[in-house]
């Protein structure tokens, strides 16, 4: 019987990812029991319990050799073999990481040094309240300290003091906005319970989290699917338009409407190229989708956001 070559591989992987994970747990155990019986003979001074350490301490060294030799080989064969997973693994347990880390070294010293400033972390971006200038700047180099004595570093550029900026705080200064969380935080028109504009700080979806939707969805190639149907379509990508409409839509919608106007302009143009008679008629086919919309509303999550496109435009809704 002769094995191919690739099943002989995926063998010899499983063999030593199915070592690598029962010896660890064994070692740690073992450790455990080792430990148990060295103090069992420093308290009694009975032989039998120096022999069965001395036994098991032999096991454990060849079984921790083995986990050893097996973890050198294992990164490589998870590199060459499982690339993807090896990525899609190191962008989940690399920033859990340094979560715990940052916990230690900055959450739990800003409670402790600056219980008066309230702040948010994700990951390593920071945002800290200060009440003016004066505190913003001295906690701004007591931060950077604190990072340099646990060898970390404040990105030079984004480690800046911001004015958050609106009618009741008129002053000028060099940064009047920051992004946080794909969301840009500057002063916005807004409108009050009586109706009357005044400036105020809100956030709104970013320019660079905007061009990465409108590159997002210029990738799907709407207009290339004339073998599709509209719920074919929307069966496909909803469940990303919904994401994005879940996430973005809660601060500043509007901002959101203008960036999935990029949406609709595909399905536009994948109507043109479905259908004959909307073939040299763009504003026909914005009509016609504008049709579609109001009779299934659902049929899209973006559309419950915005009124349907007229001509080339859009408008949004109130």
């Amino acid at each position: 019987m002769r094995l191919d070559p690739e099943i002989l591989s995926r063998i010899q992987f499983a063999w030593v990812i199915g070592w690598h994970i029962l010896l660890p747990a064994f070692t740690i155990g073992l450790a455990s029991f080792i430990a148990f019986l060295e103090g069992a003979f420093a308290l009694t001074k009975r032989p039998v319990f120096l022999n069965l350490s001395q036994f098991w301490l032999k096991i454990f060294a060849i079984s921790f050799g083995m986990g050893v030799v097996t973890g050198i080989v294992m990164p490589f064969q998870f590199g060459t073999n499982w690339s993807r997973f090896s990525d899609a693994a190191g962008n989940v347990i690399s920033p859990l990481l340094a979560n715990i880390f940052l916990h230690h070294v900055f959450d739990m010293w800003m409670k402790g040094e600056y219980p008066g400033c309230p702040f948010e972390r994700y990951a390593d971006d920071v945002v800290i309240h200060c009440k003016n200038l004066e505190e913003a700047q001295r906690v701004k180099a007591k931060v950077e300290a604190r990072l340099r004595q646990c060898r970390l570093e404040a990105h030079p550029d984004k480690t800046r003091i911001v004015y958050c900026r609106d009618a009741n705080r008129t002053l000028d200064h060099e940064h009047i906005q920051f992004d946080f969380l794909s969301y840009t935080f500057k002063p916005r028109s807004a409108q009050n319970r009586w109706g009357k504009l005044f400036c105020n700080f809100l956030p709104a979806i970013s320019a660079k989290a905007a061009k990465a939707i409108t590159a997002e969805v210029a990738s799907w190639n709407i207009h290339r699917m004339s073998d599709k149907e509209l719920p074919d379509l929307s069966r496909r990508f909803n469940p990303i338009l919904r994401g994005w409409v879940g996430y973005y839509s809660r601060y500043h919608p509007s901002a959101l409407r203008r960036t999935l106007e990029c949406v609709d302009r595909r399905l536009a143009r994948w109507a043109r190229g479905k259908y004959k008679r909307l073939a040299a008629h763009p504003r026909q086919a914005m009509n016609w989708l504008l049709r579609i919309r109001e009779q299934t509303r659902e049929l899209f999550a973006h559309w419950k956001l915005t009124i349907a496109p007229k001509g080339n435009g859009m408008i949004g809704a109130g």
